[in-house]
């Protein structure tokens, strides 16, 4: 992570406060207290007012994922940050308490995570939960989204405290064998593989880290107030990747890096696991060779970051283009998909697809129109005025004039 701090302006009840750097997860930063203060994880949230359970791991990634009003109040008096600093360690913010449906979740596996990261003292970012984070923009390598010796995910809330850079996942799973007296089943033993020695490729696509960039920043929360600033670049953005990834065949990248252009070839190579399982590699939707995993029950997929590189910078190659809808037709295969809509929406339309059209900016309308037919374009555009004018009267209605 880069080695940029936020600021402090409390008095504080620790007599020393590393601060967190600026993109860092709550759970990193905790980690790293009980690293600096050398002592364990319960322990150290103790101090911190975020009362530790047996299950500390779970509890912090709950606290990582939401922060109550009474938990940072007990984190800016321990240690004095502000507190738009405290709820920016977080994925969601701030709310009143976990009381309530859906309160008690909490951020699990992340979708990948950088292996040098991991080594101690480990420092890692809130965007390592994000699908679209495929590259550590410090150490400029790609990330890894499992362990290559157990294919488990990296999961800070089955972490030891004194093992954050281990793999902490059961292998085979958490019990073996069937339930004994009492009910009582035997725990397996944990991978413990060190991460940090994770094989990881380099970064050699500047397009693709400015790309990279550009998301880090739009779902970055202020440290002064905490909140998400709104992005019409994200927005569009996604607009390109949700139908580019979705509804098309990239068939060509111009990448000067060899380790996107191998995502567009014809094979790679199986590899063999330490458990006898193996990953080979197959055409995804998009036409990307995509790793799976392949076991004595079956197969099934693994998310690759280098793969979701490849529709990332395809994405954003033909959002900053002069003619986004030019490029596309030079860089995607449409056979098939003009007008798709139609004949009526995929299941997902509305959740996935159509918001995500609403909030384009108009300068991709030609590229939009590669996939809808003039009838659903004109239903598309009456739903833009119809949230303008809505948008317009609420705006006209709040007391503050629309501002949060």
């Amino acid at each position: 992570m880069t080695q940029t701090h936020v600021r402090t302006a409390m008095p504080r009840r620790l007599p020393a406060v590393p601060l967190p750097l600026v993109g860092e997860s709550l759970f990193s930063w905790v980690d790293h207290l009980t690293f600096a203060y050398d002592i364990d994880r319960t322990t150290m949230m103790q101090l911190l007012g975020l009362e530790p359970r047996k299950t500390h791991a779970f509890k912090l990634a709950q606290c990582t994922t939401f922060l109550t009003l009474p938990e940072v109040e007990s984190l800016i008096r321990a240690t004095g940050l502000w507190p738009g600093a405290v709820a920016s360690l977080t994925k969601h913010g701030v709310a009143r308490s976990r009381v309530g449906s859906g309160q008690q979740r909490a951020l699990r596996e992340t979708a990948a995570f950088c292996p040098t990261c991991l080594k101690d003292p480990a420092r890692w970012p809130l965007a390592w939960y994000e699908w679209w984070a495929v590259l550590c923009p410090v150490h400029a390598c790609y990330l890894v989204s499992y362990c290559p010796h157990c294919l488990g995910r990296f999961d800070p809330s089955e972490s030891r405290s004194n093992a954050t850079g281990r793999c902490p996942k059961f292998a085979g799973g958490r019990y073996e064998g069937e339930p004994g007296p009492g009910g009582r089943r035997k725990k397996r033993g944990r991978c413990g593989q060190p991460l940090w020695e994770a094989p990881t490729q380099p970064v050699t696509d500047p397009q693709l880290q400015e790309i990279h960039g550009k998301l880090q920043a739009a779902h970055a929360r202020d440290t002064n107030d905490g909140r998400r600033q709104s992005s019409q670049w994200f927005d569009d953005f996604m607009a390109v990747y949700r139908l580019a990834s979705n509804y098309s065949t990239v068939r060509a990248s111009d990448s000067p890096d060899p380790v996107l252009q191998s995502r567009f070839g014809d094979k790679m190579p199986t590899t063999v696991v330490d458990d006898g399982d193996s990953i080979y590699w197959h055409k995804d939707q998009t036409g990307l060779l995509s790793p799976m995993r392949r076991t004595s029950l079956g197969g099934y997929g693994l998310d690759d970051p280098v793969n979701i590189a490849a529709k990332v910078r395809t994405a954003g190659q033909i959002l900053h283009s002069e003619d986004p809808a030019a490029t596309a037709r030079g860089l995607l295969d449409l056979r098939g998909y003009h007008g798709l809509f139609s004949g009526g929406r995929p299941q997902d339309w509305e959740a996935r697809v159509e918001r995500r059209l609403l909030a384009a900016s108009p300068r991709l309308d030609g590229f939009i129109q590669l996939w809808l037919d003039k009838a659903e374009f004109a239903r598309l555009r009456e739903r833009r005025k119809e949230n303008a004018r809505a948008r317009a009267q609420w705006e006209a209605e709040s007391p503050s004039g629309g501002r949060a």
